[in-house]
């Protein structure tokens, strides 16, 4: 099944990455700028026409709290005209967002790094609406925390990537970074391959990926055994958090739009609640909205995606150090340097 999920992923994907760029250069350029008819609950002050928005989402876990918001934007009914694009990565909207052609940006911390020192700073972080999303899995009944996986083969893949700085540093925190092999497949298929011939075995798999593998597999034994957010938050001392995708806003769009961010804090945190609190009510917003396919969401997947709202000094101080384990690894994931203060608004 997950061999068939990957395949309609690359045709989406593909799709996705022709539909969205004709997207995003109509929102950018349109002369069409008739306001959409807004609800009671809108924020936008007395008398001022609705905005036009151009926002971008890069699809999967990260702005699966985003769907409640993506619809209602497309109904009209929130204080500005948003354009919303779906894209494939965050690094699809890296570009857009340096060129000012999106507004607002849903992206990977690394990614909100690179853009802050793309552009001398003129981006910075309005908010958290994620946290990572990484499952271990394994039919090994011994092996129930972090520190249980000394002695093991973990299989797990993106070599290079934040996957594995985050999973070597938790090693690291625990004091078994040399007591644990781990070896990459090239993608999900072949760690879940390694998971059913072998009970035992050990696989680190991203999300939704864990949860459909949990629920497809014959053998019941196997199962997500440690979320790795929820082992980041146990193991690690200082105030970092697993971040898994921020919101960024252009500052020149910031600072001529004050009232518009946090109009759109304000509705972006209804949303991301709405799907922390009842994710089943956004099941067939998700896959409508491009979001994640929809033999990928279910309930245990929304939750596991961990839709979660921050702000203020909180974001700060989860990001912030997050930034730091990153940057300690590969300060190029993050664009050669750490942001500033700036960086982060609010504080």
């Amino acid at each position: 099944m997950l061999r068939r999920l990957n395949q309609n992923l690359r045709a989406l994907i593909a799709l996705a990455m022709v539909g969205v760029l004709c997207l995003v250069v109509m929102s950018a350029c349109s002369s069409d700028t008739t306001p959409k008819s807004t609800d009671a609950t809108s924020v936008t002050p007395e008398g001022d026409a609705p905005l036009q928005v151009n926002v971008a989402l890069a699809s999967g876990p990260i702005s699966v709290g985003m769907a409640s918001f993506v619809s209602e934007a497309q109904q009209g009914k929130l204080s500005q005209d948003y354009h919303v694009a779906v894209v494939t990565s965050s690094e699809q909207i890296a570009p857009a967002v340096e060129e000012g052609q999106v507004d607002i940006a849903v992206v990977t911390p690394s990614i909100a790094s690179k853009l802050y020192n793309e552009t001398d700073g003129n981006v910075m972080v309005v908010s958290i609406d994620s946290l990572g999303a990484l499952g271990v899995v394994t039919g090994n009944k011994k092996i129930r925390r972090w520190a249980d996986l000394a002695g093991k083969t973990v299989y797990m893949t993106d070599e290079g990537s934040v996957s594995e700085f985050v999973v070597d540093y938790l090693l690291e925190s625990v004091g078994i970074a040399d007591k644990v092999d781990i070896v990459y497949k090239p993608d999900s298929v072949g760690v879940a391959a390694m998971l059913r011939s072998e009970r035992n075995a050990v696989g680190i798999l991203s999300q939704p990926y864990a949860a459909v593998f949990r629920a497809e597999v014959k053998d019941k034994e196997v199962r997500q055994v440690m979320d790795v957010s929820k082992e980041w938050d146990e193991t690690v001392s200082d105030a970092s958090r697993f971040v898994g995708g921020v919101t960024v806003v252009r500052k020149d769009f910031a600072k001529e739009n004050p009232g518009v961010i946090e109009a759109f804090l304000e509705e972006q945190a209804a949303s991301v609640e709405l799907a922390a609190v009842d994710p089943y009510s956004v099941l067939e917003l998700i896959p409508a909205a491009g979001i994640m396919d929809a033999e990928m969401t279910t309930e245990v997947s929304v939750r596991a995606c961990h839709p979660e709202f921050i702000t203020g000094k909180d974001m700060r101080a989860a990001l912030a150090d997050y930034l730091n384990v990153l940057y300690n690894a590969n300060p190029s994931a993050l664009g050669g340097y750490l942001p500033s203060g700036d960086f982060y608004y609010g504080v």
